[in-house]
This record gives structure tokens, sequence and C-alpha cells, in this order.
């Protein structure tokens, strides 16, 4: 599974200098299911530059290319595990991982390194 941030969709979709390093998990359709993890948020950021940079019928295009994937809303309680240091984040994890199997991923992305 892989997760691209809005900087790199953003990256993707202005075919800019660094958007050959995101066209492997674009392109990966080596499962039946996207192994694409794409969060609310990055909707968000995405559809707000896109929209200020072009127009509304663009932005809507980039929104429903992210749609295609796997798309993880921001839980309450994602975000309070999340905001963790990350040793209390990686015993939470192991702890809880049967029920939280569809969201390690953005939980292992969320960087904790600023505290």
């Amino acid at each position: 599974m892989n997760i691209i941030d809005s900087s790199g969709w953003l990256e993707y979709f202005s075919d800019g200098p660094n958007a050959k390093y995101y066209l492997p998990p674009l392109n990966d359709t080596s499962s039946d299911q996207s192994s694409l993890i794409v969060p609310v948020i990055t909707i968000y950021e995405g559809f707000k530059v896109v929209l200020r940079e072009t127009a509304e019928n663009e932005a809507l295009q980039a929104v429903a290319a992210m749609q295609k994937e796997n798309v993880v809303e921001l839980t309450s309680n994602i975000a309070l595990i999340a905001a963790k240091p990350t040793d209390t984040l990686s015993r939470q994890i192991e702890t809880d991982a049967p029920r939280r199997a569809p969201h390690l991923l953005v939980l292992c992305f969320i960087d904790n390194s600023s505290q």
C-alpha cells in the first residue's frame, strides 16, 4: 500500500519535474483493489490548489481522480492516535492492529517528529 500526499498529487496533475516518482503507485494495477490510500485532507488540499490555479472543472477532475483510490476519512480517533508521540503510537498500533488495520498506514505516515 502507498500514500501520496497533496504535494505529490499536485506534482502529478501539473506534470512537474518530480511527477515521474509518483507514477509507479498511481499506475499500480497489480490487484483488483487499489493499493493507494488517499487521506481525505489530500482531497481538500488538492481541490483548493487546483481551483486556485486553474478552474473548477479541472479541480473537480482532480478530485475524481483521487476518489478512484481508497479514500480514508480522518476521524477523531485516528487524529488523537496520530498526535501521540511515536513510541506511544507504536504501542497503540500493536495493541489495536486487528481493529485498525485499514488505517494502519495512515497512522504510520503522519510525522510526529516536530514534538
